[in-house]
């Protein structure tokens, strides 16, 4: 079920974001939980291209996801790549009848994944990459479903050539840092999870909603816990963890 008020929240808060400084990488992770939200699905990821046109995974809404947008990285398989290849949405029902993609396949079954959904992330001739979406299904994907994620995945592509319009190396740049950040987020939340006595996916949770309560650069936060030891002071903070603008670059 489509939650229209959340989509309507979603797209404001984007359009008055983006006359503001953002962070490239803020957005994209915002954009992964909004799509989770708004469509009903069991997660998100985003995949960006490098300047060689190799997909490279960027965003994760949680461990199960990013897991697979690790797989479909190293094999250039799945619903991404072939979004990504063709330009058009790729919808898979379920999982099982994609014999093409064997390790994504098996690594989806593996983790009780079976519906999953490619979405170009492009506007006009820029091609950036692709939203993934996920659920336990299987799932039957609506024009609806499709029609909503490619709305979300506009938006940003929308900031992405933004950012090439004011410089294209600074596009560059922002790209690399969005997946720079990834890794120093994978750290921390192993660190968090250990020291937490957590799932990976418990302490990116935490990681993402003490970030957003307290108007924290997600990136800085986690390198925060990775390089000088801070820790969470509230992790259990029940605040609303998506009605925040988006931050400004540290």
């Amino acid at each position: 079920m489509v939650a229209t008020d959340r989509l309507t929240a979603v797209l404001t808060r984007f359009a008055r974001a983006m006359s503001a400084s953002y962070d490239l990488t803020e957005v994209l992770y915002r954009l992964t939980d909004d799509v989770t939200d708004v469509l009903d699905v069991a997660g998100a990821g985003i995949a960006v291209a490098d300047a060689e046109d190799v997909l490279r995974y960027a965003t994760a809404s949680s461990e199960t996801v990013a897991t697979l947008e690790r797989v479909q990285e190293e094999h250039q398989l799945g619903p991404c790549a072939e979004a990504f290849r063709s330009q058009e949405p790729v919808t898979v029902t379920d999982i099982a009848a994609r014999a093409d993609w064997p390790a994504y396949r098996s690594e989806a079954q593996r983790l009780g994944v079976h519906a999953v959904a490619g979405v170009p992330l492009s506007l006009a001739s820029e091609r950036f990459g692709a939203l993934n979406l996920y659920d336990p299904g299987p799932r039957e994907w609506t024009p609806e479903d499709i029609g909503l994620a490619r709305i979300l995945a506009d938006v940003a592509a929308g900031y992405l050539v933004q950012a090439r319009l004011e410089d294209s190396r600074r596009l560059a740049e922002q790209l690399q840092y969005a997946l720079d950040t990834r890794v120093v987020i994978e750290q921390a939340k192993g660190v968090l999870s250990v020291e937490l006595g957590v799932s990976v996916d418990e302490a990116f949770d935490r990681l993402r909603r003490y970030a957003r309560n307290h108007n924290q650069n997600l990136r800085a936060l986690a390198q925060s816990v990775v390089a000088q030891g801070y820790r969470l002071e509230d992790p259990t903070d029940d605040a609303d963890p998506h009605g925040d603008p988006l931050p400004s670059p540290v």
